[in-house]
């Protein structure tokens, strides 16, 4: 990961810090002296007073400050660091917190240093029209490169490794795999969506096992396009049969639930699914623009986001449990808590970093970090807040 604490910079500002202090003792509590710690200048080179000081007669603060009883003082939504307010959510030299540089050609969008890899194309490292992503126990990026009937690896940095499928139905061929999932050792489970299966390659692209064909019996498939695995449980959204099935790791039926419907336990497309640390599985339910939340074996807990999401297609669990979800027609990614209330939405559409077409997949380190599928800009976006480096 190459988004980083640039302790350089932390540094030097250190270092400009003690000094002004240094000058101040020197200078025996004069006016000067307390100028240097509390005063600074704009962006625009104007004088003005920084956060903690006291506001001058023509009121004038440190930009993202403002005089309230006395005192310059933040405005709301920024933050003092070394005096100065800054934007946590959209400052590459202080974003998300002080002091916490983005790496040169990133940006902070929400509080996350963002930057991306792929192009549009076939070539190696190429990306046509992806929709699943999975990290494994290195840190390497897998990729369901749908278009290009292919899955692909890279390491965390981005960096091309190797790619392995190709167009067809016969044994460790593809059609338009939509997601990914991992096995403890790394093997992918992948949703052969157009060949209306479950194919599992090892970690080199050797072809193990596949299980189900076209058809709405139990073990058969309809487009399936999303698939997460824990333990021994591989969990399959069954798109076009509005279902979800389960089955053990070696592809064996264990139960199904669900039907076509907009109540409690129906569905109309579900496109993706994610299961916690209890194994309770959560679906992206896209065609009623909403996320259902089940027991391991089935049983209807809650909903949320009718009325906040638009065909969600992309569904994880970050390590304090919360819901991230890819609010596919918004163009934005939202974070819920386990129990459903919104806290914080990422992102819009365009082709800037943070910025999204048509994203659909989502998945997230230990650390927090975020990768996003997306879709429509053939990329893979990461999301990096500073807590990725705290102990």
């Amino acid at each position: 990961m190459t988004t980083k604490h640039t302790h350089l910079a932390i540094n030097d500002l250190l270092r400009q810090a003690r000094s002004r202090r240094w000058v101040a003792k020197l200078l025996g509590g004069t006016a000067l002296g307390a100028a240097l710690l509390t005063s600074g200048t704009d962006d625009a080179g104007a004088a003005c007073k920084k956060a903690g000081a006291k506001c001058d007669k023509k009121k004038r603060c440190c930009q993202g400050a403002a005089c309230k009883r006395g005192k310059c003082a933040c405005k709301k939504g920024f933050k003092a660091c070394q005096g100065t307010c800054r934007d946590l959510n959209t400052d590459r030299n202080n974003c998300d917190e002080c002091g916490f540089e983005c790496d040169e050609g990133a940006a902070c969008v929400s509080g996350f240093c963002v930057r991306a890899f792929g192009e549009p194309g076939g070539e190696d490292g190429q990306l046509n029209n992806p929709h699943g992503v999975a990290i494994d126990g290195g840190g390497r990026v897998w990729v369901a490169d749908t278009l290009g009937h292919r899955l692909q690896l890279f390491d965390r940095n981005g960096e091309f490794i190797r790619k392995f499928g190709q167009f067809g139905s016969g044994e460790g061929e593809l059609d338009n795999p939509f997601d990914l999932a991992l096995a403890s050792n790394n093997d992918p489970y992948v949703a052969d969506f157009n060949n209306h299966r479950i194919q599992l390659f090892n970690d080199f692209g050797g072809f193990l096992r596949s299980w189900g064909s076209f058809g709405s019996g139990a073990g058969q498939f309809n487009r399936p396009r999303g698939i997460d695995h824990v333990g021994n449980s591989v969990v399959v959204a069954d798109t076009g049969n509005h279902r979800i099935q389960r089955f053990s790791a070696t592809g064996f039926f264990v139960q199904q639930f669900g039907r076509r419907g907009s109540g409690e336990g129906e569905f109309e497309s579900p496109g993706a699914v994610a299961l916690d640390a209890e194994r309770n599985i959560y679906v992206a339910d896209t065609g009623n623009n909403r996320v259902q939340v089940f027991t391991p074996d089935g049983k209807f807990i809650r909903s949320f986001g009718r009325g906040e999401l638009s065909e969600p297609a992309g569904i994880t669990i970050d390590p304090k449990g919360d819901v991230v979800v890819v609010d596919t027609r918004n163009d934005r990614l939202a974070r819920f808590t386990a129990a459903g209330k919104r806290q914080l939405v990422i992102g819009s559409a365009g082709t800037g970093l943070g910025r999204f077409d048509n994203p659909v997949g989502v998945t997230v380190t230990g650390g927090g970090v975020l990768y996003v599928v997306d879709t429509g800009n053939n990329r893979i976006q990461l999301f990096v807040p500073a807590s990725a480096f705290q102990p």
